[in-house]
């Protein structure tokens, strides 16, 4: 009998604590700012990939959009650092979410490096892996719940 209780005290405990031993607790401005700076991120390269941005002098035209995902990502990266994470798995899980955010970051600061001194071709490779980055982060992200 009193291991049957100890054995449902332990579930109880548990699934109260939900999986914050593997992963930090789930925050949902992380997933938000991440999927939304996705978006946009989406929508660019869309335009991109349509020829809107060809030519370099179109940065101007797309300036406040890197801005924006850019702004959108910095926040979650810095709300992500400071996550409790209490355990060494938790600790890892927020860390590699962290880099995902800095890959996805970093494939943006590219993109609109070379947008300002040659455009982006349509069509010439250049926005997938950006998009895969991203869509990486958002989901790792939202993993997180």
């Amino acid at each position: 009998m009193h291991l049957r209780k100890s054995f449902l005290l332990a579930m109880v405990c548990l699934s109260i604590s939900g999986c914050t031993i593997f992963a930090p607790r789930f925050d949902p401005y992380v997933s938000e700012k991440t999927n939304s700076a996705y978006t946009e991120v989406a929508e660019l390269l869309s335009a991109a990939e349509l020829g809107k941005y060809a030519k370099a002098d179109t940065f101007k035209d797309a300036i406040d959009k890197y801005a924006s995902i850019d702004g959108q990502l910095a926040a979650a990266e810095q709300r992500v650092t400071l996550l409790n994470a209490p355990s060494r798995p938790s600790q890892t899980a927020r860390d590699l979410l962290v880099r995902q955010i800095e890959s996805c970051r970093t494939q943006v600061k590219n993109l609109a490096q070379d947008h300002r001194t040659s455009g982006i071709p349509p069509e010439a490779g250049r926005t997938g892996p950006v998009l895969i980055s991203c869509d990486m982060a958002a989901r790792a992200a939202d993993a997180m719940k």
